[in-house]
């Protein structure tokens, strides 16, 4: 028979546990999690500005790419991608964000995020994440949108940067 204290323990230690196995679970949350940061006045350059970040939420494969652009950068120069990829735009402020699941499978999920930005006044930006779960969590592989009717990829930017 178990004994109370030892079950109270048992049960203590799967909650500390939890939260961190929790939070990479969860394509849709994570990137909900993102934008309700960015729509404060941090924007959405905190989860790729730092190569820290970077390997927070991006793929390894992303990841390296990603370091081997900024290695390939003049110093002075601007580092990829140039631009603000959550908000699709210079201006990273957005606002009434919304996110769905576009596609989802065994390992692969496509989340959608739609928001507006003070640019756009009135007119909703859609940015794709290309989600994968990877030593057992959730990361972001790839984040596409569209600029003027052409598509973009962080993957293909950070691949072709020079």
């Amino acid at each position: 028979m178990l004994h109370r204290r030892t079950f109270l323990t048992l049960c203590a230690a799967a909650l500390v546990s939890l939260p961190a196995f929790a939070a990479g679970d969860d394509p849709q949350a994570i990137v909900a999690a993102i934008y309700k940061k960015a729509t404060g006045d941090v924007g959405g350059n905190f989860i790729f500005q730092e190569h820290a970040d970077r390997q927070k939420y991006w793929s390894k494969e992303t990841t390296a790419l990603w370091k081997a652009a900024d290695d390939r950068t003049a110093e002075g120069d601007q580092n990829p991608p140039g631009f603000d990829p959550v908000s699709s735009s210079q201006d990273p402020m957005i606002k009434d964000p919304k996110v769905t699941v576009k596609e989802r499978g065994k390992d692969t999920t496509v989340i959608q995020a739609s928001f507006l930005t003070y640019e756009k006044k009135g007119k909703r930006t859609t940015v794709l994440y290309d989600m994968k779960r990877e030593d057992g969590r959730w990361v972001i592989d790839d984040i596409r949108g569209t600029v003027d009717g052409k598509w973009w990829s962080i993957k293909q930017i950070v691949r072709d940067w020079d």
